[in-house]
């Protein structure tokens, strides 16, 4: 994101990641909980989910961000996956897990959903994080825009962000 924001500005950064933010919603589940969560990061927690829904999800996320251009610019993402096997969790722990998973994902060339091969979901740890439930899982998704590969960026950044249905708030 940081080739995106040193070319083209900050506002189309972020305006990237909207877009990038309104796609994923429209694969989501009702019930599942996205956020953005750092820099080009976004966090997406599954109630109920197991590692192997919370896998063709985050596929599914992967194919609705790079099937389509934004204004010009190719965008992969890399996905790390976590679950829990279900009871009391520890978020902190299944957080980390996940984020490691996403790191594995970016050595093996991004673009891909990495699923961490031995989950403890933080099993057996207690916390203020606890949360009860039958079985979560959680997906952490770094945006890789391409800045450099960009076809060429012609509309303003309004046309861009109304043609997408997106929204951009700036404080």
């Amino acid at each position: 994101l940081k080739d995106v924001n040193d070319r083209y500005g900050h506002l189309f950064g972020d305006a990237v990641l909207a877009i990038i933010g309104k796609r994923m919603r429209e694969v989501l589940r009702g019930s599942d909980l996205k956020c953005r969560y750092s820099g080009e990061q976004f966090l997406v927690l599954l109630p109920g989910a197991g590692v192997d829904e919370a896998h063709t999800l985050a596929d599914a996320l992967r194919d609705a961000v790079v099937e389509r251009l934004v204004d010009g610019l190719p965008v992969t993402v890399s996905f790390g996956v976590a679950a829990t096997g279900g009871g009391p969790f520890d978020g902190e722990v299944l957080l980390a897990e996940a984020d490691a998973a996403l790191y594995v994902a970016k050595e093996r060339g991004r673009d891909r959903v990495v699923v961490v091969a031995e989950p403890s979901g933080g099993a057996g740890l207690q916390h203020d994080l606890d949360v009860t439930a039958e079985s979560a899982a959680l997906v952490v998704a770094s945006v890789e825009p391409h800045a450099m590969e960009a076809v060429g960026r012609e509309r303003p950044l309004e046309d861009l962000v109304r043609a997408e249905g997106a929204t951009v708030l700036v404080i």
